[in-house]
């Protein structure tokens, strides 16, 4: 995506410029001849991709020598193999679902994560009195059928029995919470929880899946190991861009919003949340302690036993072959 946006543009340079120059990030004003490369998104383009939408309009991927190119999600994308196979240099993915296809033997590795805790969860109506995991009992929760194992880990972990808590197998339609169909449903913070506030008066809330007890990293940023041991040097520098790109977006959701809603708009996403959305971010892209897009082998360490625990993946991955800490 080439084209830049004549409004905002100034405020975009003159902000990324500002986080360029006070520290957080470190950039370089020469400009290099640009090489074109693709991103492929794991999901419809929403706020959730607004850090990466920024650093492309507001000139930082073309600073580093970048032109890049989003490609799209839609269901039934090989979003994996997109990258794997060196179709798409980078893209995002939860780390699940990476570690399950490293385990198949896919030659990816993790580079950094956007979201340094997920904002996964159980969403709610507050009337139904819900505070933390021992409310789950007697409840019926509504859970993705790639995420039915993570259910009966958390009512273990909250000292419950199994058959206390109704597991009920729903889709990406939130709004069966109105009509009593369920007394939780999973979704994030970022997305699903926005989009039920909208439907009524009532207060709505979450129990992160960090509270339930299960640490872990979101919007993994990954790449192929073929393509990082050859451009090392471009990995930085798509990184480095990009972190500018997400803490200049969370810093100012109103113009972050009309980026995502112009170039990048998708018919399929409901534009008038995205705003909320990108504020909604903020807390979990810039946290106090961890650099921008930075992970740990610790933290990493502590979600691959937790993830072999509850069953979301079957087989441990090698994580120093898997991590990739180079562009720091």
């Amino acid at each position: 995506m080439n084209s830049r946006l004549c409004i905002p543009v100034a405020s975009l340079w003159l902000l990324s410029q500002s986080f360029l120059y006070s520290g957080s990030s470190q950039g370089t004003m020469e400009t290099l001849s640009e090489e074109t490369i693709r991103f492929q998104a794991d999901w419809f383009s929403n706020g959730q991709f607004s850090g990466f939408f920024w650093a492309d309009q507001a000139g930082l991927y073309h600073q580093e020598g970048i032109a890049l190119e989003f490609l799209p999600f839609d269901y039934g994308v090989d979003f994996i193999d997109r990258v794997g196979s060196g179709e798409a240099a980078f893209g995002t993915a939860e780390a699940h679902i990476l570690m399950d296809a490293v385990a198949r033997g896919e030659p990816i590795v993790a580079l950094g994560a956007v979201l340094g805790t997920s904002p996964a969860g159980y969403i709610y109506l507050e009337k139904t009195g819900i505070e933390s995991a021992e409310d789950l009992a007697g409840k019926s929760v509504g859970v993705h059928n790639y995420a039915e194992a993570l259910l009966p880990f958390f009512v273990a972990k909250a000292g419950l029995p199994e058959a206390s808590v109704t597991a009920v197998e729903v889709k990406h339609h939130v709004e069966i919470l109105l009509d009593g169909e369920v007394d939780l449903h999973q979704g994030y913070a970022i997305d699903e929880m926005i989009r039920l506030q909208k439907m009524t008066e009532e207060p709505v809330n979450i129990l992160l899946f960090e509270e339930l007890g299960l640490t872990m990293y979101s919007m993994v940023i990954y790449s192929s190991k073929a393509f990082v041991e050859a451009n090392p040097e471009l990995v930085t520098r798509f990184m480095r861009a990009s972190a500018v790109g997400w803490e200049a977006a969370v810093a100012a959701p109103k113009i972050a919003q009309l980026v995502v809603n112009g170039p990048f708009a998708d018919e399929r996403v409901d534009d008038s949340i995205i705003e909320e959305q990108i504020k909604s971010l903020a807390p979990f892209v810039v946290q106090a302690g961890r650099p921008t897009l930075s992970m740990s082998v610790e933290k990493w360490e502590a979600m691959q036993r937790a993830y072999l625990d509850s069953g979301m993946i079957e087989t441990e991955v090698d994580l120093n072959s898997f991590l990739y800490h180079s562009w720091r």
